[in-house]
C-alpha cells in the first residue's frame, strides 16, 4: 500500500474512534469506554505521524513510547505529554470490572484534549504529505 494511503487509513481510524468518543459522552455512556476511545484516537494518529516521519515503532498502546518517537521529528509535540499521560489508564486500567470507573470530568476532559491533539497532529501530517 503507497504510503499517503496508508497515512490517510489511520487519520481516518483516529477520526473515528473521536467521533465514537463524542457520541458515546452524548449519550451519557460510561466514562471508561468514552476515554477508551479517546486514548485510541490519539494513538492512532500518533502512529499515523511516526508512518508519515517514516519512523519504525512497535505495536504498543503506549502513547509516552510513541510521543517520545514523534518529538524526534516534532518536537513541539512535548507540550503534550502531561496532557497524553490522562489518556494512559483508559487503554488498559479503566476497561475491567475490578477496576474503579473514572469520573465523568475525565472523560469530558479526554474529549477536548483529542480534538485538540487530533488537529494539531494533522497539520503537521499535512505539512510531511504535501513537502517534496
Amino acid at each position: 500500500m503507497p504510503r499517503d494511503a496508508e497515512i490517510r487509513q489511520w487519520v481516518t481510524k483516529a477520526r473515528e474512534d473521536a467521533a465514537a468518543a463524542v457520541s458515546l459522552q452524548t449519550d451519557q455512556q460510561g466514562p471508561a469506554v468514552i476515554g477508551f476511545h479517546c486514548q485510541q484516537a490519539v494513538e492512532k494518529i500518533l502512529k499515523a505521524l511516526l508512518i508519515a516521519c517514516a519512523e519504525p515503532f512497535a505495536k504498543v498502546h503506549d502513547l509516552d513510547y510513541l510521543l517520545t518517537l514523534c518529538e524526534k521529528h516534532e518536537s513541539s509535540l512535548a507540550s503534550l505529554r502531561p496532557d497524553l499521560a490522562t489518556l494512559t489508564p483508559f487503554a488498559v486500567a479503566f476497561r475491567y470490572p475490578t477496576m474503579r470507573e473514572p469520573d465523568r470530568a475525565a472523560a469530558d476532559a479526554a474529549v477536548l484534549l483529542v480534538s485538540r491533539v487530533i488537529k494539531q497532529v494533522e497539520v503537521l501530517i499535512l505539512a510531511r504529505l504535501n513537502s517534496p
